[in-house]
């Protein structure tokens, strides 16, 4: 999602201006550096986690019902 050319001029508007700047500030102490403004690709990073947050999430909702419904067919049998 972070590279589709859709997407990239509107995460380069929002990274390179002030969002990018704080950003990289906050996580210079931190020796965290994948460089959010002046096209950096900080912007990947984020989407990447989005990513994996959202798998990860809706496999455990996925994951949790599917139980749910075995532990109902067992009590029903």
């Amino acid at each position: 999602m972070a590279t589709d050319p859709a997407v990239v001029p509107y995460l380069k508007a929002v990274f390179n201006g002030p969002v990018g700047m704080t950003l990289d500030s906050f996580l210079a102490p931190l020796r965290v550096f994948p460089q959010f403004a002046n096209d950096g690709h900080g912007g990947e990073v984020v989407f990447g986690i989005i990513g994996i947050v959202t798998v990860l999430v809706a496999g455990s909702m996925w994951r949790k019902r599917k139980l749910q419904g075995d532990a109902h067919s067992a009590t029903a049998v």
